[in-house]
């Protein structure tokens, strides 16, 4: 619950009732809707006459909290500066409705041509020195995550047929080289012509890099892409294996959701490996040696399935998903394809609301094609992971399904991690599967 307090005095705060907490959300946070605006500002210029709004993200975890300060008396600013903390990732005030709009749009498919993903020498480049970053949904996605997805679907690895059908890891190699030569990175020049998966050939393909000639990049520099499974990162390093580490010298970006108010530890991290890292290579400078510029890094299956996913409780999810496609399979003649959605499944116009209102990507953690479509049956399923306990996840998690159900006209199931409190997790898991086979093979199945 938001409080407010005098300037600065955030020791004698009060709390704002529930109705007029929601309303100052509804207009001023990151999902604001524009006819929420008036009841908010008349929140503001009720009770925050000189005063400061204290936000509740860090509540437990910082004594300070992160305060929202009012403008004109109908507008507010998130003030960050020192000693006042920045909000969580998964507050409704960590971004602005327009920088939140901009971030969502990332999410959609990529505009047609060349993604582009490094500038000529001499423009401002994105690698910084940063040796590690988290991302998270509540960050804009990035030209090689982008990238990564394309090569997901293109190669069909975010599909699963059968329960048996992921191809040897070789093989996804093979179907991930074939499809970079669908994906331009500059203007008529394929993916699959600077594209190494191979680590003990890195430095051959670095050396190549580094001996392309300018002209064969018209609107970018000399670059390539580096694909390969890793177990892990550390200052600045990918592990590959225990015998080999690459160093990145830019950002290293790894994307994960983090729970609510808890700060992402070295153990979670490690905990999701494996990850397929996507890396630039190219020069930072014409006087410099050829490197790894920048890399992604996103958690996969495992070491022997590249198909990409969002957490370990999605392994878990998957595990599930594939019991249950076997035995329709075999026990009752139905084919249950899962899929991993890699983009926003809204259409373009979708995704900009036209009214202004922002809105999180929309992203299923996995969809169930059916076929054939028994009586009763559904004929596509979307499937939730729900992994964290905080309220503001959840909250946020109940958003994104009413809207993911609306779009594809297909029911939501979740597979839960945490409730009910009074279950083991095999008992979740036991009820889950069921759950999912009688809505797939309808309420009639007795078998």
């Amino acid at each position: 619950m938001l409080s407010v307090f005098r300037k600065g005095n955030y020791l004698a705060a009060t709390l704002l009732c529930s109705a007029d907490d929601g309303a100052v959300r509804k207009a001023y946070g990151r999902f604001a809707t524009p006819e929420a605006r008036a009841a908010g500002a008349e929140v503001i210029q009720r009770v925050c006459i000189e005063s400061w709004l204290g936000c509740d993200c860090l509540l437990g975890v910082d004594a300070r909290p992160p305060v929202l300060i009012p403008v004109l008396e109908s507008f507010i600013r998130r003030h960050t500066d020192a000693p006042w903390p920045a909000h969580t990732e998964s507050c409704d005030f960590f971004r602005e409705p327009a920088e939140q709009r901009l971030i969502t749009k990332s999410y959609g498919p990529p505009s047609p041509g060349p993604l582009r993903l490094v500038r000529r020498y001499g423009q401002t480049e994105g690698a910084a020195l940063e040796r590690e970053v988290s991302r998270s949904y509540a960050w804009r996605r990035e030209g090689l995550a982008t990238m990564l997805r394309l090569l997901q679907v293109k190669s069909g690895l975010n599909r699963l047929p059968s329960a048996s059908s992921r191809p040897k890891l070789g093989e996804q190699y093979r179907l991930l080289r074939a499809a970079a030569a669908d994906i331009d990175v500059d203007d008529n020049l394929p993916l699959t012509r600077f594209f190494c998966t191979y680590p003990p050939a890195l430095p051959e393909f670095m050396q190549k890099v580094g001996a392309a000639p300018d002209w064969q990049f018209k609107t970018t520099r000399p670059h390539g892409i580096f694909l390969s499974v890793i177990n892990g990162v550390a200052d600045g390093q990918l592990l590959i294996s225990g015998e080999l580490t690459i160093p990145v010298r830019g950002r290293i970006a790894v994307f994960g959701e983090r729970d609510g108010y808890k700060r992402d530890t070295p153990a979670e991290r490690s905990a999701r490996a494996p990850y397929l890292a996507a890396c630039l290579v190219a020069r930072p400078k014409p006087s410099d040696p050829v490197c790894l510029m920048k890399a992604y890094v996103h958690p996969c299956i495992s070491s022997r399935d590249l198909m990409l996913t969002d957490s370990n409780f999605e392994r878990g999810t998957l595990a599930q998903l594939k019991r249950l496609q076997e035995f329709l399979l075999f026990k009752q003649g139905i084919r249950m394809v899962i899929e991993k959605p890699m983009m926003d499944v809204r259409k373009g116009d979708d995704i900009q609301d036209v009214r202004g209102e922002a809105t999180e990507p929309c992203i299923p953690d996995f969809l169930l094609r059916i076929d054939p479509v028994r009586a009763g049956g559904a004929p596509l399923v979307i499937v939730e992971t729900m992994g964290f306990v905080s309220e503001s996840y959840r909250c946020r998690k109940a958003r994104t399904h009413e809207t993911m159900s609306s779009t594809l006209n297909a029911p939501v199931l979740i597979h839960d991690f945490h409730f009910p409190v009074d279950r083991t997790q095999p008992e979740r898991d036991r009820h889950f599967w069921l759950t999912t086979r009688w809505l797939v093979s309808g309420p009639n199945d007795i078998r």
